[in-house]
């Protein structure tokens, strides 16, 4: 069931748009802090497609934007390099629809990402996989400035005869096979982003990392780790500790995160910056920072502060 699914209400505007582009015009759907129901979404999708044809699902996916999934978006878009941005999309995944599950695996060669979809099977999610894929493939092009290499799509979903794949995506593609995986070269994840901007990729950090703490705290593990460790700053848990709070091994918790385009010590150091820049607003001493954040000593902090930002705590603050 999807029901108690929701989507990022700006993805709905964004199909609504779409379809109005084409001559179509769908009703718009209820919207509750900031979100409308998954299933709903769903039905306006389907509607589109009957009333725009086939390729609604491209047509959406050529129009996107990156406000459209706001901090999470362009936390992606400055991030330092692809792999990052990745990662970090399916961090965050759930801040724009909490009915999707994308997960990843990648070893020295290759990288796969797996989608699965809420609910029994259904056009829409065909239709979203396109959408998905799409961006992947396609979109992503500008970011690096190449095509994604050893790029292949697998579709869950039966070919239809009605969508030019081929020249859509431009790679190699398999259709009604167990999973929606799309899978390139591994060393496409340490290509440069064309907008990194470490100043705004810290910001944005920040704005969904306290997005997904108070929004998810119990959908996602890397959430409720998150929300675990907020409130321990001064002395860090362990990752056994985490593990042993969880009720499950470490190689489990570093399993199931990384499924999740997290890590223990990601989201450690998330927090911490977060939480820096915060403190630094205040009259609070570094010395008194460096403590709350856990370090022992506030030289150690500095270290890490200036790694994090490029300059000193001092000077961060004398900026303002």
């Amino acid at each position: 069931m999807t029901d108690h699914h929701t989507m990022r209400a700006s993805m709905m505007s964004r199909v609504i748009t779409t379809a109005r582009k084409m001559g179509c015009e769908l009703a718009p759907i209820e919207v509750v802090d900031g979100r409308v129901s998954l299933t709903r979404f769903y039905d306006a999708l389907e509607k589109a497609d009957g009333s725009c044809g086939p390729l609604f699902s491209i047509e959406v996916a050529k129009n996107i934007e990156v406000a459209d999934f706001d901090a999470s978006g362009f936390l992606m878009m400055t991030s330092a390099s692809l792999g990052d941005a990745i990662r970090r999309a399916l961090r965050f995944q759930t801040l724009w629809s909490d009915g999707e599950r994308y997960a990843i695996s990648e070893d020295a060669r290759e990288v796969r990402i797996t989608m699965s979809l809420a609910g029994p099977p259904r056009r829409a999610h065909e239709m979203m996989t396109e959408m998905a894929f799409y961006d992947l493939a396609v979109n992503s092009r500008p970011l690096v400035g190449r095509p994604l290499p050893a790029l292949a799509l697998a579709f869950a979903q039966p070919r239809s005869a009605e969508v030019p794949y081929e020249d859509l995506f431009g790679c190699a593609l398999s259709f009604n096979t167990p999973t929606s995986t799309v899978s390139f070269s591994a060393e496409a994840m340490s290509w440069p982003m064309a907008m990194q901007n470490e100043a705004l990729e810290a910001y944005f950090l920040g704005k969904a990392t306290e997005e997904l703490a108070q929004r998810v705290p119990k959908s996602t593990l890397s959430g409720r780790v998150l929300a675990f460790l907020s409130g321990r700053l001064e002395s860090p848990p362990t990752t056994s500790d985490v593990a042993a709070h969880f009720k499950m091994s470490e190689r489990t918790l570093q399993r199931q995160l990384r499924q999740e385009g997290a890590s223990f010590h990601q989201l450690l150091v998330d927090l911490r910056k977060r939480r820096a820049r915060e403190l630094l607003s205040t009259s609070m001493s570094i010395s008194e920072i460096a403590y709350l954040l856990g370090y022992s000593e506030p030289s150690a902090f500095h270290r890490a502060f200036k790694r994090w930002f490029g300059c000193a705590p001092s000077e961060h603050r004398a900026r303002g």
